[in-house]
């Protein structure tokens, strides 16, 4: 296209009339994909993320700290065997990618942003 910036490519068109909400209204779930040429034991800390009732963290917000449910927000992760990490996260629940990655992969923080983070946001469909 002549329009979109390379490496871009339209998946899917849907008509939208004006009463529908808008577009960033409709993503239902972002898909993260992140390679890990090293995560030790990242399919055992999976199982036991599955296998727990709850898992909270404390994250910083403006009014203070505050207790969050990574399992509320949290739609699957899964680890492939080429070595690359899926995590599917719903829409605006307060938890973002590096949060699961942090309790996933226990790094600092400045770790954490290094790794090369791929994102793709699935709409919902009538």
């Amino acid at each position: 296209s002549k329009v979109l910036p390379s490496g871009v490519a339209v998946k899917k068109v849907l008509k939208m009339s004006v009463e529908d909400p808008a577009i960033n209204r409709r993503i239902a779930e972002t898909v993260y994909c992140i390679n890990l040429s090293d995560a030790e034991n990242i399919q055992e800390k999976i199982e036991a993320f599955y296998a727990a009732d709850t898992v909270k963290i404390t994250k910083q917000a403006k009014r203070g700290p505050r207790e969050v449910d990574l399992k509320e927000s949290v739609i699957s992760l899964a680890y492939h065997p080429d070595r690359m990490l899926e995590i599917s996260l719903k829409r605006d629940k307060g938890v973002n990618v590096f949060d699961i990655l942090k309790y996933l992969l226990d790094l600092p923080d400045a770790d954490l942003r290094q790794l090369a983070v791929t994102k793709e946001q699935k709409c919902q469909t009538n």
